[in-house]
């Protein structure tokens, strides 16, 4: 898997799943006990692109890890397209096409 470059450029459609790796988050954005990561690339959750609209994107989860912060199986998430480019803890992941 390659990282995706942190570009504007970068088109979010329809049916792309992205991880959520949170090893690679802010440490400010995550509480304690869970600032140190354990796994360097372990996704906390994977989801699945349901809709792009205006720079707003709608995914639901695939898949999840046992955190206890991790969304469950199916659940929906809104999240600004610029945060999924931006942001070094979601990835594009390619090998789902």
């Amino acid at each position: 898997m390659q990282r995706q470059p942190t570009t504007d450029r970068l088109e979010i459609e329809r049916g792309q799943t992205w991880r959520c790796i949170e090893a690679r988050a802010d440490p400010d954005a995550v509480p304690d006990p869970h600032t140190d990561a354990m796994w360097a690339d372990h996704p906390r959750f994977t989801a699945l692109v349901d809709d792009v609209t205006g720079g707003i994107v709608t995914l639901t989860v695939t898949h999840g890890n046992d955190h206890p912060r991790a969304p469950d199986f199916g659940a929906t998430i809104v999240k600004a397209a610029a945060k999924l480019r931006e942001r070094d803890r979601w990835t594009l992941q390619e090998d789902n096409r």
